[in-house]
């Protein structure tokens, strides 16, 4: 982006994202809630048969999987998605006596069943865990490795998820994450109608989520098999955030000293902040600073929401987007042109970047009424491509989008490609 054009996003924006507080707190789901519905009374030998039969490649390479996952005797597991126990039993086996493997599903049945023929081939070392949508519910700091097979996709809510195994795993943990491969060229219809993400997305929501990225190994075909690491101070997560922790100012700045990815968010913030300071005009510091202390004082409000951990994860990682993008530190992914209402000279600019801190889109639009610009967020949304920010809602289908702007007309219109000039940069 030329610097005059960062400049007009970073004046536009000032005003919009002082109000941009109010945008969703809670997470949204990822995937629908029904992805999981059959989990809930499931016929248990049905299961057996389909997780543990030949031709299923991660049955076929169970015991490949297991030597690359780098168990060890004495090790404390977490099977997590365990199902039918395929793999909680082989890694009870290989962590012995002095070890422990958690069984954690959201399914009790498949829990109970885990724990019943566990103790049929003689594991006593097995602790079966009903876990909630988003959470593990295990201890923190317990666990040496946290092993999901097929299962990622199945998170409804991902950040919180991958947050609750964080906070589970040792300071030298492994995260291990086996799931189908997405590729339109050579995965099955069903994969790519069930599969809400690739090998790619996997990565990049897992790394956000404050670990590191240390093996891709080609062990199988229609699966990868990536492992990660829990960060430590010196890479993407940080003991302390910037402030001062002994200054604490209120229950959400105490919950940020006490939180290793809220620590981490704090210095990414600090880190656009201070580039901001350094790269904005003279006459713009004094807004930005205002900003910035209307912002904490927002943040700091997330002890009246019902999901304070959610609230604050959300205020930093939508500021830290807004600074990305108007700091020119966000690349440009795409962009196009839309035009709304011929008769009133009437055109959307769409400039996206997906590979912000949240994928996020800045509109601007002008018309013979309107000259403004906003700052959306990607949303979850069935068919299309949705995007939502204050007052305002763009979902784009092809060449078609559907927008509802402002709190005075809220009425939605469409717009169509502007085919002669569809780069709007």
């Amino acid at each position: 982006m030329h610097h005059s054009q960062t400049s007009i996003v970073r004046i536009a924006l000032f005003c919009s994202l002082m109000l941009l507080t109010p945008l969703l707190y809670a997470e949204e789901q990822a995937v629908s809630p029904d992805i999981n519905s059959y989990f809930q009374d499931p016929d248990w030998q049905q299961w057996v048969n389909t997780f543990e039969s030949p031709g299923r490649e991660v049955f076929d390479k169970r015991h490949e999987i297991i030597a690359a996952s780098g168990v060890k005797a004495g090790m404390v597991v977490a099977d997590i998605g365990a199902g039918t126990g395929l793999f909680t039993r082989l890694f009870a086996d290989r962590v012995g006596t002095a070890g422990k493997v958690y069984a954690v599903d959201i399914s009790r049945s498949f829990v109970e069943n885990i724990l019943r023929t566990s103790r049929e081939q003689g594991f006593k070392n097995v602790e079966g865990v009903v876990n909630n949508d988003k959470d593990v519910l295990l201890p923190a700091n317990s666990v040496d490795i946290a092993f999901l097979v097929d299962t990622y996709h199945h998170f409804e809510y991902p950040v919180s998820m991958l947050a609750s195994i964080r906070k589970s795993l040792k300071a030298d943990g492994t995260l291990i994450i086996i799931d189908f491969r997405r590729d339109p060229h050579r995965s099955s219809s069903w994969v790519m109608g069930h599969v809400r993400a690739g090998k790619d997305t996997v990565i990049d929501e897992v790394t956000k989520a404050g670990f590191q990225l240390i093996d891709d190994k080609p062990l199988l075909r229609t699966n990868y098999y990536l492992e990660f690491r829990k960060g430590d101070a010196s890479t993407s997560q940080a003991t302390q955030p910037s402030f001062d922790c002994s200054k604490a100012n209120g229950s959400i700045e105490e919950l940020i000293c006490q939180n290793d990815e809220f620590a981490a968010l704090d210095h990414k913030l600090a880190k656009y902040f201070k580039l901001a300071t350094e790269t904005y005009p003279a006459e713009e510091l004094k807004t930005l600073k205002a900003m910035q202390r209307g912002w904490i004082k927002g943040r700091n409000d997330c002890w009246k929401a019902d999901d304070k951990s959610t609230c604050v994860r959300n205020e930093y990682q939508h500021r830290i987007t807004e600074l990305q993008i108007t700091t020119g530190s966000a690349k440009i992914s795409n962009s196009a042109v839309f035009i709304c209402n011929p008769d009133k000279h009437d055109s959307i600019t769409a400039v996206f970047y997906n590979d912000a801190e949240l994928p996020a889109a800045v509109l601007t639009r002008l018309s013979d009424d309107v000259d403004e610009q906003k700052l959306l967020f990607l949303s979850r949304s069935g068919s299309g491509t949705r995007y939502l920010g204050q007052n305002v809602e763009f979902w784009s289908k092809g060449s078609e989008a559907r927008v509802t702007w402002g709190v005075i007309d809220t009425s939605e219109f469409k717009c169509k490609l502007d085919a002669d000039n569809p780069g709007g940069i």
